[in-house]
This record gives C-alpha cells, structure tokens and sequence, in this order.
C-alpha cells in the first residue's frame, strides 16, 4: 500500500480518531476526580464496544509503556476491540499532529511563510507501506489532499494491514 493511501485512509477517519482521542482524555481526567464516564466505540470491521474511564485509561497506560511488539505479541488471530484500541493510542501522537495539520497547513498559508509537513507512520512494517514516510512541502497542495482525503471513506482493517491477511 502507498503512503498516500494509508495517510488519505487516516484522514478519512479523523472522527472517528479524534474521538476516541478525545474520550481517553475525558476518562483520564474523570478517572482522576473519581467520576464515572463511559465510551461507545463502533468500529466497522473491527467491532463495537462500550468502554469505562478505568478500562480506556488502562488501555492508554498499556499503550504508553509498551513496545509495539509487545502489542502485537499479544493479538492471536485478528486483533479484538481493545487490542485495535491500544494500537490506535499507540500511534496516538503521530495520529493526532496528522489529523491537526490542516490547522498549521491553514495558519502557514495565511501568512506566507514556507510550509513543511513530514507524518511518520508509527506502526512500522506492520502497515505494510511502500515508505515510512511522506513530506508535504506546499501549503495549497496539501491542503487539497487533506480536504479530499477527509472526504473518503474509513478502512480501519487499513490501518494494520498487515494484522489482517
């Protein structure tokens, strides 16, 4: 698969992302005040699933602390709902500038200065991708991809390719 098309895919499934992105950090900081907060996550192809503050915090702690390949040790098969979220969370970081780049690619454009974008894909050859990754170096041109690509539809089996055949 091409970067282009892992990235597109990942766009296409921002929501999806930010949200759940969004429900770890609400369940943190619930879990730290003691209140309770629950998550439904449906994730076509991979599964639906109502998460509690303890479990997604508990998930987000295992993806901060372990290897990718302690991860994917663990999977038998094809992976569960939680294991597909602790691989999301893994590449939380790398996900999130992803899907927050369009604000930066905006902000550069409307002040003409030079923009530069690189998205390393953080889960290595388990994405089976041609390269590791791709470098925008034009502020229009990636913004017509990001709109674009936002308008695809979401693969999540794409995301871990190599998990699934």
């Amino acid at each position: 698969m091409s970067i282009n098309d892992y990235v597109a895919n990942l766009l296409a499934g921002k929501r999806t992302l930010a949200n759940l992105y969004y429900a770890v950090d609400k369940a943190r900081s619930g879990y730290n005040d003691g209140r309770k907060f629950y998550y439904t996550l449906n994730i076509r192809g991979v599964g639906c699933k109502t998460f509690d503050n303890y479990c997604l915090v508990s998930l987000d702690t295992k993806a901060s602390k372990c290897s990718l390949e302690t991860i994917i040790d663990e999977i038998v098969g094809e992976p569960t709902i939680e294991q597909y979220v602790t691989l999301l969370l893994y590449g939380r970081k790398q996900i999130e500038a992803l899907i927050y780049s369009q604000n930066k690619a905006l902000y550069i454009r409307s002040t003409n200065r030079i923009f530069q974008y690189r998205f390393t894909n953080p889960y290595g050859k388990y994405a089976e991708l041609d390269k590791n990754q791709i470098l925008f170096t034009n502020a229009n041109t990636y913004l017509r991809f990001y709109c674009e690509s936002s308008l695809g539809k979401f693969n999540p089996k794409l995301v871990f390719i190599g998990l699934y055949q």
